[in-house]
Order: C-alpha cells, then structure tokens, then sequence
C-alpha cells in the first residue's frame, strides 16, 4: 500500500500484487527485493510484507542509500543501522522466506 509514496506517482498496486503472485507460481527463478527506506518501509511493516512475499526463492532487503537520490527530499534520510535489517530479515527467515541483505 506504500508503493505510491515510493514510486511518487499513482500505482495500481493490484497489478503489482497480481505480478508478484504470477511470479510465484510460474516455476521461474526469480528473487524479490525491497529498498528498505525510512519512512516508507518500517521494521512493523515485515508481516504486511512477508504475506506478499510468502513462497519466494529469495527475497533481498535493501539498505537505503540517499546519495544519488531523483528527488532531493530523500537526501536527508538516514538509512536503518545495519542491526535493523538484520531483525527484519530474521524476521522473514523465520517466516520460511529465505532472505538475504544487501548494501551494509
């Protein structure tokens, strides 16, 4: 339901969610990722999230970086400590989502 706030344009997110499930179910090799951004992708947002992602080959949380960013009011974000992503991907892990992080 945030897709819109991250993307900053309208987004069926339907289709998205209609993607995802076409892709679990196709028997292709496939890995989901999802840039953990704060203010958009909050640690309590795991359960929400892992329901969607349920039955992934892999799914990757990825650190936030503001530097490079299109549009200059994410340039003051900070990105999590590393220890957050951690949690989270203990979290999915242990939702029988294997989970690996990337950019810490």
């Amino acid at each position: 339901e945030k897709y819109p706030l991250a993307a900053g344009v309208p987004i069926n997110v339907a289709l998205i969610q209609r993607s995802i499930e076409l892709l679990l179910s196709s028997g292709v090799s496939h890995e989901l990722r999802t840039t953990v951004v704060p203010g958009i992708v909050e640690p309590q947002d795991v359960d929400e999230l892992l329901a969607i992602v349920k039955g992934a080959q892999r799914y990757v949380l990825q650190q936030f970086r503001p530097e490079g960013v299109l549009d200059a009011k994410w340039c003051a974000v900070k990105p999590y400590p590393a220890g957050v992503l951690r949690e989270m991907a203990a979290r999915f892990d242990a939702g029988g989502v294997p989970t690996l992080i990337r950019g810490i």
